[in-house]
């Protein structure tokens, strides 16, 4: 994976700490991205009213 995204200066001088780097950057986005969609979710459900389901027959 190094290879593809660095191809220009190849593998990490250290690539265990490089890895560490980019699992914690994936890490951080994904808290990132899900915070706000938790809070939209909270809104979503206080101000949707509830549907009761009917049968139809």
């Amino acid at each position: 994976m190094a290879v593809r995204h660095r191809p220009d200066t190849g593998i990490p001088d250290h690539p265990a700490a490089w890895l560490t780097a980019v699992a914690r950057n994936a890490a951080i986005d994904t808290i990132r991205r899900e915070k706000p969609l938790t809070g939209k979710l909270a809104l979503l459900r206080t101000e949707t009213p509830r549907r009761t389901q009917s049968r139809r027959t």
